[in-house]
């Protein structure tokens, strides 16, 4: 059994992904109704930053800020990723 610990995002105890993040992370603004800075600060921080969610959460909320498909090789920090979402139409 997984041993406890403190979310060091929110200070919730748990085992695994931090419930009180998943399911902060599960009301996030839509993509569309951010600003392109918003939209790329959200992505560094994603791919830069701890993280207490489950993996698939971050792949499919950095899909709906990019605008696209995400491979999981591109997930290591990438610039890239970060500069398409503020770029986004």
């Amino acid at each position: 059994m997984p041993e406890e610990r403190i979310c060091h995002v929110c200070g919730t105890s748990c085992t695994e992904a931090c419930p009180t993040c998943v399911e902060n992370f599960k009301t996030r603004r839509k993509a569309e109704e951010m600003t392109g800075e918003e939209r790329e600060k959200e992505v560094t921080d994603l791919l830069t930053g701890p993280k207490e969610v489950y993996m698939d959460m971050v792949l499919k909320r950095v899909e709906e800020l990019v605008g696209r498909p995400v491979r999981t090789t591109e997930l290591g920090f990438n610039p890239r990723l970060a500069q398409e979402a503020r770029d986004r139409q």
